[in-house]
Parts: C-alpha cells; structure tokens; sequence
C-alpha cells in the first residue's frame, strides 16, 4: 500500500520554496549576498522535500541538502535497471545522473538541473 500524501502539505511546501526563491532573487539585486544564498538554500530544501513528499508520501525532518538529494535518488532508483532493460530490448531511453565525489553543490546550477526553475 502507497503512502497517504498531503498535497496540501506538498503545495504549502512548493509555495513556501518560490517565496524563498523570489526573496533571494529580490536580495541578491539589493547585494545581500549572504541572505540570498540562505533563501536559495531554503528553497532547494524545500523543493527537494516537496519532489520527496510527491515521490514517497514522506521526507526526512533534515535541512542537510546532501541528505535530501540522496533521499531523492534513492526514491527515483532505479536508473541502473532501467539502463540494463533498455539494452536488453533495444529501446532507445535518456537516463540522467549525477554524481559528485567532493560533497560540494553548485546552488548556481542546482535548481535548474533538478527541473525547479520557473517557467
């Protein structure tokens, strides 16, 4: 049996995460640098728990994003598996990851290649 999923809870977190995104975007114009990269990083967490909620029924009490991410690509699995099956059929399929061995972010980048950007 799937979890229950809140969307009201998922939509309060996704409206939560663009006020924090048109927040900082708003301080970064004003040279508030320090303060625009807090509510990007707010806005990741909050978009990675919501893309979780969505995804699971669930998300990890944490503000950790290298916690979040990997909490993400394990409910998104199976990449490896869907690889293999394509090869095998001779299906044509796009699987996409990401891997990086420093620990570090690049919150220049991160929303738009997780699919968080406006538009």
């Amino acid at each position: 049996m799937l979890p229950c999923v809140s969307f009201e809870e998922a939509e309060l977190l996704r409206l939560r995460a663009e006020t924090f995104l048109r927040n900082a975007e708003r301080l970064y114009a004003k040279g508030e640098y320090d303060l625009a990269a807090f509510g990007v990083e707010q806005y990741c967490q909050l978009m990675l728990k919501y893309k979780l909620l969505l995804k699971t029924g669930a998300y990890p009490r944490t503000h950790s994003l290298i916690r979040l991410v990997r909490e993400l690509a394990k409910a998104a699995g199976g990449a490896k598996e869907v690889a293999d099956e394509a090869k095998k059929t001779g299906e044509r399929k796009v699987v996409l990851i990401s891997f990086s061995g420093h620990g570090l972010l690049d919150l220049a980048n991160f929303a738009d290649v997780l699919g968080f950007t406006k538009g």
